[in-house]
């Protein structure tokens, strides 16, 4: 998948799972098990070192949490601006949202690290540190032949690679949520009831409309199904038998998003 945002292609990675079944442990990992994020910046930069091509790449990270995008790269005295989804010619942009440029693995990370310092995580009966959000990790990368003479023009290749940590699905009544919390809940599970949904009309390949524009989460996804986009899910799945009823949900839900 790497190589293939390297190519030119947008690519998709979400990681999917129940409430503590280890997805953002998955993605973010630790300094002595590097996770998905660092293990995919250092072939990145590997790559770009040696290729034929000159690369730049930009990082943007933000969280949906209840109905609002949040920059998740502001620190506290920086002014909070609303963000906005926009969508033109089956591309996805968020209007004001930060894109800050990257040289190496250790300053991404380091950018990264004030991402999810300020990602919305809550006490619930299930995970005393659950994450109350989506997060959403994208890099843009612009690519240009190292030795072609600037008056030949020579062509650029975008792409994007979007990273999702989704929030867990979870009954409001294993977790006793109430109040805000019950809120978020229901918020998460009914944008991720939605992408299943989404991924389920995909799959049919019939003449339904795929209700991409339902939710926030589905109209970010939207563009990695469509043209040279490429979509991966990792499941993450909980061993414990306190929640083999939604984890059964889980692998169903997957077993759809296996057929894309």
């Amino acid at each position: 998948l790497i190589q293939s945002f390297l190519n030119g292609h947008n690519i998709l990675l979400l990681a999917y799972g129940v409430t503590n079944a280890g997805k953002t442990y998955t993605i973010s990992g630790s300094k002595k098990n590097p996770g998905i994020i660092r293990r995919s910046l250092e072939v990145i930069f590997d790559i770009q070192m040696s290729d034929q091509y000159k690369y730049s790449i930009e990082m943007s990270y933000y969280e949906i949490h209840k109905k609002n995008l949040n920059d998740l790269l502001l620190y506290p005295n920086d002014k909070r601006v609303p963000l906005k989804i926009e969508c033109e010619d089956k591309t996805v942009n968020i209007r004001n949202l930060q894109r800050i440029r990257i040289d190496s693995v250790e300053a991404a990370l380091d950018i990264i690290a004030l991402g999810e310092a300020n990602r919305k995580v809550g006490n619930t009966k299930l995970n005393n540190k659950s994450s109350r959000s989506h997060a959403v990790l994208v890099l843009r990368l612009t690519a240009k032949p190292r030795n072609v003479p600037k008056e030949e023009n020579p062509a650029k290749r975008c792409s994007k690679l979007c990273i999702i940590d989704l929030a867990g699905s979870e009954r409001a009544s294993r977790t006793e949520a109430v109040g805000d919390r019950l809120k978020e809940a229901s918020n998460i599970n009914t944008s991720l009831f939605i992408l299943g949904k989404c991924i389920e009309v995909y799959v049919q390949n019939n003449s339904n409309v795929i209700p991409w524009r339902e939710s926030d989460l589905t109209r970010i996804c939207q563009e990695y199904f469509v043209g040279n986009g490429k979509a991966a899910m990792i499941v993450n799945v909980s061993p414990t038998m306190r929640d083999s009823e939604e984890t059964l949900n889980v692998l169903r839900f997957s077993a759809n998003a296996k057929e894309i």
